[in-house]
């Protein structure tokens, strides 16, 4: 359980030098390929001989122990449809990752459920996020980052047009708001120097 939840407070104060060494180890223990490939372990212990460290499994995972896990990962995804008149992507991912994607995930825009997909990749001179959902949505905020602590943000394009940004710091890092985004599908840049 804990390893799950260190990992959710990390994603959730924006601390991604923290988020990014938890869910790499809860990777590393969580796949389990003798007791039915993914699970998650109860604990992580330090073998007697204090040489590595060993996932600690009774059974063959609990969903207890899977959910928190589960959660983390739900957190990476940035999916926030809480006001579903405004649905928030805010990916979380860690810094040394430069490509993500999700597909056929549910979210709640409006009055009604639908799936959503989208591609995040992350360049030395860019970020690249292009979305695509069942329906069109009339309000969307999506939120990139981390932003890279030597690089400016030269400027931001919705579907090619110029966008308008609003810097954020949070945690260890540093992010960026696009709002006011709509429609079925698109595709944000933001653009460094």
């Amino acid at each position: 359980y804990g390893q799950g939840l260190m990992t959710q407070a990390a994603l959730l104060l924006d601390e991604m030098t923290d988020a990014e060494n938890f869910i790499n180890l809860m990777v590393t223990h969580c796949y389990l390929p003798r007791l039915e490939g993914w699970t998650a372990p109860e604990g992580i212990i330090l073998h007697r001989s204090g040489e590595y460290w060993v996932p600690v499994n009774g059974y063959l995972g609990q969903d207890s122990h899977l959910a928190d896990s589960q959660k983390a990962l739900r957190l990476m995804f940035g999916l926030d449809d809480n006001n579903p008149e405004n649905l928030r992507i805010k990916p979380r991912y860690p810094v040394s990752w430069n490509e993500m994607s999700i597909s056929n995930i549910p979210v709640l825009t409006g009055n009604a459920r639908q799936n959503i997909k989208y591609s995040y990749l992350r360049e030395d001179a860019k970020q690249d996020f292009s979305f695509e959902l069942e329906k069109p949505v009339k309000n969307m905020s999506v939120r990139l980052g981390p932003i890279p602590d030597s690089r400016e943000i030269k400027n931001a394009t919705f579907n090619g047009k110029p966008l308008f940004f609003e810097n954020q710091a949070s945690g260890d890092s540093r992010w960026v708001w696009l709002k006011n985004l709509n429609g079925r599908t698109g595709k944000v840049v933001i653009y460094y120097q």
